[in-house]
C-alpha cells in the first residue's frame, strides 16, 4: 500500500514545552482531589503556495488538595506548542482539525510529561483525565 493513500492532509510537526513549574506544598501521600484548568490559543495561521502551517499552545493548570481538608498539595503548570501543517486544506478545516486532533495529540504529552514528573518528585503520581475536546472547544468559543 502507498502511504501517499493514507496518509493525512493535516500533519503534527513538533511539539515543545514552552513553560514547566511545579510547586510541591506538602508531600503528603493522602487522599486528593485535582482541579484541572485548561487554556488553549492558537497562532496566526500562515499560508504559503497550497500549505497552511500554524502552532497551538495547551496549558494546564493543575492543583492537587487534600480531600478533607481542601488544603494545597501541589500545583503544576504545563505549556506545550505542536507546530501543525496542512496541505490542499481550507484555513476553517485547518482550525477545526488543530482543536480536534491537535489538542488531544498535545494532551496526552502534557499527561505523560505530568506523570512523570510527578512520579520523580516523590509524590503521588498525577493523571491527568482524559478531555472531551469537543465539549471543551464548544464551551471554550461561545465564552470568546
Amino acid at each position: 500500500m502507498e502511504d501517499n493513500n493514507i496518509k493525512s492532509n493535516f500533519q503534527f510537526i513538533d511539539s515543545y514545552i514552552t513553560h514547566s513549574s511545579m510547586d510541591i506544598i506538602n508531600r503528603k501521600k493522602i487522599e486528593s482531589t485535582l482541579e484541572l484548568n485548561i487554556e488553549s490559543r492558537i497562532s496566526e495561521i500562515k499560508k504559503k503556495d497550497n500549505k497552511l502551517s500554524a502552532e497551538m499552545r495547551l496549558k494546564n493548570n493543575i492543583i492537587v488538595r487534600e480531600k478533607n481538608t481542601n488544603k494545597e498539595l501541589t500545583r503544576i503548570e504545563v505549556e506545550m506548542a505542536g507546530i501543525f501543517l496542512a496541505n490542499d486544506m481550507k484555513e476553517e478545516e485547518f482550525i477545526r482539525y488543530m482543536k480536534y486532533s491537535g489538542a488531544p495529540l498535545l494532551s496526552q504529552s502534557i499527561r505523560s510529561y505530568v506523570m512523570t514528573i510527578t512520579s520523580l518528585a516523590g509524590i503521588n503520581m498525577i493523571r491527568i483525565p482524559l478531555i472531551n475536546y469537543i465539549e471543551f472547544f464548544k464551551e471554550n468559543d461561545k465564552n470568546k
